[in-house]
């Protein structure tokens, strides 16, 4: 078929009366039905409704205010309301900076990066933390609420302020990973830190008062159970980033105990 060329309405008006040829269906991506353009995101639009100005009018000062204020206190550079949304995950934040003088100076240290593609390349599932870069991924296509957001949060500090990094010295990074969260959950739940995420964590109330070091060898007497185990990156991953340790688990449908064990 041959296409007109003279401008992009006639070749749009000519696919809306003739449909997209086969050849143009993966142009510029690879993927079938994929565009190459990214749009920016709408937030208030859903389903055609009218926005609700005065609400949006609302919102705008309130992160402008946020804004300056954060300028004033030197956390970010410039003041514009797009650079510090007032997502659950930054208001959870602020939160351990005022409630939790300890918790809250590794807090303000770290920056948390909410976005989807970027936990998608790195497969996060919910969320992970980067010790050495002072960066905690939260996935926003998971939507926590405030109260789960300050439970994720705290359990990467934690992470962090435990050096759970450090602490592993020669152990299975994902039992080690595994261990440590379930201490680390065990402990927000004692202190009511937050709200646990509705699709739940490693947690039993069995192992109260556990070491990090106790738990790994208990859990690690049962490599065929563990492989199901899943923290808050996802199943089978640590949330705890580190660049000198692949994810010698991830083996597409799942691994036999022969390769676990060989790989551990």
């Amino acid at each position: 078929m041959d296409l007109p060329i003279n401008s992009e309405q006639q070749l749009y008006e000519e696919f809306l009366a003739n449909g997209l040829p086969k050849r143009f269906m993966s142009f510029g991506t690879g993927n079938p039905g994929q565009s190459d353009m990214i749009f920016e995101r709408r937030r208030y639009y859903f389903f055609g409704n009218e926005p609700d100005w005065k609400k949006l009018l609302g919102i705008g000062l309130r992160n402008a205010v946020t804004s300056a204020v954060n300028v004033a206190a030197g956390k970010q550079k410039t003041i514009d309301s797009e650079q510090y949304e007032n997502t659950s995950a930054q208001r959870a934040r602020s939160w351990f900076i005022n409630s939790y003088p300890l918790l809250g100076s590794l807090a303000i240290r770290f920056k948390i990066i909410e976005d989807q593609s970027i936990c998608h390349r790195m497969d996060i599932s919910v969320a992970a933390v980067h010790a050495e870069l002072q960066e905690i991924y939260l996935n926003p296509a998971m939507s926590l609420t405030e109260e789960e957001s300050k439970f994720v949060i705290a359990h990467e500090l934690l992470h962090v302020g435990l050096r759970h990094d450090s602490r592993r010295q020669g152990r299975d990074p994902f039992l080690w990973n595994a261990a440590c969260d379930y201490v680390i959950n065990g402990w927000l739940m004692e202190m009511q830190c937050g709200d646990m995420p509705a699709f739940g964590a490693l947690y039993d109330p069995k192992l109260k008062g556990e070491s990090a070091e106790s738990v790994y060898d208990i859990i690690a007497a049962d490599l065929r159970r563990i492989r199901k185990l899943a923290t808050l990156r996802g199943i089978g991953k640590g949330d705890m980033l580190d660049p000198q340790v692949p994810d010698w688990w991830a083996h597409g449908a799942g691994s036999d105990l022969d390769i676990f064990t060989g790989a551990v």
